[in-house]
């Protein structure tokens, strides 16, 4: 993962909702759904060796959830397309 990129996600674990946004941003920027979910799972496990707080985990987790739509229907980021699990 590029600097610029690891830079945009620490700045985003700073804020309420930050992952959220970032999310948003991104697919506004015309990052596919796989594209968001690949990147933000890199940066869950860059994050995870070396800070692994219980809060940044849950707000990973729920942001995932969001990108791939494993959620309610008003929070997914996608909500006209199905998760390519493969």
């Amino acid at each position: 993962m590029d600097t610029p990129t690891q830079n945009r996600f620490e700045k985003a674990l700073m804020q309420e909702d930050g992952l959220i946004d970032l999310a948003w941003e991104m697919k506004q920027e015309g990052l596919s759904q796989r594209q968001i979910y690949d990147l933000f799972m890199a940066y869950h496990e860059i994050s995870r060796a070396t800070d692994h707080s219980e809060e940044k985990e849950d707000a990973f987790i729920d942001s995932l959830d969001c990108i791939s739509g494993w959620c309610s229907e008003h929070a997914k980021l996608f909500p006209d397309e199905n998760f390519d699990w493969s």
